[in-house]
């Protein structure tokens, strides 16, 4: 009777140490998505950055536009990013704009491509947190 009492006890140890295994990897798991969304978010910024840097200096693009022409490559690639950022998140504030056709045509593709990013992240997350929700109220 005593070794299955101690077996039993045994085998509930190892059960809440290979809970507590799931919930650092849930959490790491959380942790990858955010550096994924922050990693697309970069990809896009540069991107957006980039195709102002291939067009002609005499076409109107969100630059000129914006008045960043004489600021400098970090500042306009924070505004990048802000702008990436309220864009794919669809929030979309209107203070910085596509200025022409090739612009308009960029940001309508990576907002669709960051929209299915967004939300697939934003659906792996809650799935994640809900598990390990789970196994709390479990043990």
């Amino acid at each position: 009777m005593f070794k299955i009492v101690s077996v039993s006890k045994a085998i509930k140890s190892k059960e809440k140490k290979h809970t507590s295994f799931k919930i650092r990897l849930n959490i790491l798991r959380v942790i990858a998505f955010f550096v994924i969304m922050l990693l697309c978010y970069h990809v896009a910024s540069c991107i957006w950055y980039i195709i102002v840097e291939m067009e002609s200096s005499n076409s109107s693009n969100w630059i000129m536009v914006s008045n960043l022409q004489n600021s400098t490559s970090f500042a306009k690639y924070m505004a990048s990013l802000y702008f990436m950022v309220v864009t794919v998140s669809t929030i979309g504030y209107g203070d910085l704009l596509p200025a022409n056709s090739i612009e308009r045509i960029i940001i309508s593709l990576l907002t669709i491509i960051g929209i299915f990013v967004y939300s697939f992240t934003v659906g792996t997350l809650v799935q994640t947190l809900t598990s390990i929700d789970k196994r709390d109220v479990k043990y």
